[in-house]
């Protein structure tokens, strides 16, 4: 019996014989099957050099268990894109100290940030919430 499955080869590549850095996908190997994904907008600050404001928005999933997640950052005046650190700030956000994280519950996506700068901003929060537990 034959191995069955889906392939995938780069342009110009015969699918019958391309390598594996010849394939732009095989089932083969595994990948994280997405539950969720979606966006989170929303506007921070300003805060005041000393003082600052926070920001805290979820994503409810429900799954019951801990999943793997990807989450990343992108704002309104620049084409940038961050990815969230998972376990506290990473101390800048596109020149900005607005730093953001994220954590994952049995049963939310949590992002929370803090603004020290005296700015304003459009932030997109885009996110990844996997099938594949994150444990």
């Amino acid at each position: 019996m034959g191995d069955y499955g889906v392939k995938i080869s780069l342009p110009s590549y015969d699918v019958k014989t391309a390598n594996l850095q010849q394939t732009a996908f095989s089932s083969k190997y595994p990948i994280f099957k997405i539950a969720f994904s979606g966006s989170l907008n929303l506007t921070v600050g300003p805060g005041s050099g000393s003082a600052y404001s926070n920001f805290n928005i979820t994503f409810t999933h429900d799954l019951g268990y801990i999943p793997a997640f990807y989450c990343y950052s992108s704002a309104d005046d620049i084409s940038k894109r961050q990815m969230l650190d998972f376990s506290s700030s990473f101390g800048g956000f596109f020149g900005h100290h607005v730093p953001i994280y994220a954590r994952m519950t049995t049963t939310q996506l949590m992002i929370n940030g803090d603004v020290y700068d005296n700015v304003s901003k459009q932030i997109t929060i885009h996110y990844f919430i996997f099938v594949d537990s994150g444990e």
